[in-house]
């Protein structure tokens, strides 16, 4: 039978992995979006570039570059 004590040693250590294991995977997770290119030129229009930026809430917004 284990005591009190070593039950909550494990209930702890269970605790600390599981935590570990989301942070990982919440980390992996981040680590994607962060790769998605923010701006990207994707038409010509009239001479001027049409760029598409992905805000932080993965919408597109569309932009109009004359030079």
């Amino acid at each position: 039978m284990i005591d009190h004590r070593t039950e909550m040693i494990l209930k702890a250590i269970t605790c600390a992995i599981f935590i570990a294991v989301l942070l990982l995977l919440g980390f992996a997770t981040f680590k994607d979006a962060e790769s998605v290119t923010k701006f990207k030129v994707v038409d010509q229009y009239e001479g001027c570039q049409v760029i598409r930026y992905t805000d932080p809430s993965n919408r597109w917004n569309y932009l109009l570059k004359c030079t």
